[in-house]
């Protein structure tokens, strides 16, 4: 930031009572992005309780305003499944690293006829071997601007918040690829059943 911008900046302060009001909006911008990330998340998770599945269970994960977790209802929750998180990251996510062999998992995840899993997603930004299998980080477009990069948590959250609509059927198409393909739903279950201890 340059100095004109400090000294511009400074100039709208001129007076001690916007000084203070400047700090307590500041001290209420974590309480406005999870305000705004906790409506746009009850309404996708609203969007799954009325299209149920029969294979799948929607619950709340982790941080519980913003996390969502699906998994396989024959499988149970620490098995093999789909989870926003980390800040609306689309994981295939194994929270159970004891129950299931994570090792055959990836293993599995690089042959040919499991690829649909991977195909599903918009992108993959990287993968773990250990819980986060495979992840596509904040890759959401707004405004038509798509700049193939990770949203910040600061804008995703303003968007979550100011273009919910967008924000929401985004999210919901992601899941749904993943969840609502009977390709795709038939391979996860055949990894938490192969890799199971």
């Amino acid at each position: 930031m340059s100095d004109g911008m400090v000294m511009e900046a400074a100039a709208l302060f001129d007076d001690h009572e916007k000084w203070i009001s400047f700090f307590e909006l500041c001290d209420l911008r974590q309480r406005i992005y999870e305000y705004w990330v906790r409506k746009a998340t009850q309404t996708i998770r609203d969007h799954f309780y009325k299209t149920r599945s029969d294979k799948w269970v929607c619950e709340p994960y982790g941080d519980t305003n913003r996390d969502t977790r699906w998994y396989l209802r024959e499988f149970g929750m620490n098995s093999l499944g789909i989870t926003i998180g980390w800040f609306y990251e689309i994981v295939l996510h194994l929270p159970d690293g004891d129950g299931y062999d994570t090792n055959a998992i990836t293993e599995k995840l690089s042959r040919p006829e499991f690829m649909p899993i991977s195909m599903a997603f918009d992108r993959i930004d990287y993968q773990q071997k250990d819980g986060k299998k495979l992840v596509e980080c904040r890759n959401y477009i707004f405004d038509g601007q798509d700049d193939g990069g990770i949203m910040q948590y600061h804008d995703l959250a303003w968007y979550a918040g100011n273009q919910t609509g967008a924000f929401v059927t985004q999210v919901i198409g992601k899941v749904e690829r993943l969840i609502c393909d009977p390709k795709v739903t038939d391979l996860i279950i055949e990894l938490n059943a192969t890799t199971k201890k």
